[in-house]
């Protein structure tokens, strides 16, 4: 079994002249989830895109690692899910297209079965027909989880993880959350306490903010 890894080394993010947080360090592996708490505007969802290398450190860097051996940039999206509210599924395509699509930009063989058992799972299999544009923001929501699940990525980023969610989709990410992190490297972003109990490690950017 391959050991997926992530290194965090001494990250800094600066944004017109403003320091909003320095030398973030951390090692997250399977077994060893992160969450990255803070208050609003202390740059959490900054280091998450970071870490995605959709943005760039102001110093510092972001290494990817399977068996010890850094994992080349062009195979790093290949092994990464991202669930946010703010990224946006297709709405004009249906749940199922959307699963379809996401399965084939990843290169992935994923069985009929093991779809249909994952939109049960997050309360979708009645609705996998209809375009996702009719969808409300925690039908939404829970679709991005699904999606994450059923592409078994090595690398898991969440901002937000119970954004948009009423009790029942909360109970199914809290679930989630328990299960993935036996099988993926996990990072999230969140400032809802209840959430940091599914973290081996807490990364608190208010105590790296520098004004």
């Amino acid at each position: 079994m391959k050991i997926y890894s992530l290194l965090a080394d001494k990250i800094s993010k600066t944004f017109n002249s403003q320091k909003i947080f320095k030398n973030v360090s951390f090692n997250a592996f399977v077994g060893n989830s992160i969450a990255i708490t803070g208050s609003n505007g202390s740059g959490k969802s900054t280091l998450l895109k970071i870490l995605l290398k959709y943005i760039h450190p102001s110093k510092g860097d972001v290494k990817y690692f399977c068996d010890n051996k850094e994992i080349e940039s062009q195979i790093i999206y290949q092994n990464i899910s991202f669930v946010a509210p703010y990224f946006n599924l297709y709405e004009e395509f249906t749940a199922l297209e959307n699963i379809e699509l996401a399965i084939k930009l990843k290169s992935k063989y994923i069985s009929n079965d093991l779809i249909n058992d994952e939109l049960n799972r997050f309360s979708l299999f009645n609705h996998s027909k209809k375009e996702v544009g009719h969808y409300s923001s925690g039908m939404k929501q829970r679709l991005k989880y699904c999606i994450a699940n059923i592409l078994k990525s090595d690398f898991i980023f969440i901002d937000e993880p119970t954004s948009n969610l009423d009790d029942e989709g909360k109970k199914i990410v809290f679930d989630f959350l328990k299960e993935i992190q036996s099988t993926s490297c996990l990072i999230y972003a969140t400032n809802e306490k209840d959430e940091l109990q599914f973290a081996n490690e807490i990364v608190d950017l208010s105590l790296l903010n520098l004004n």
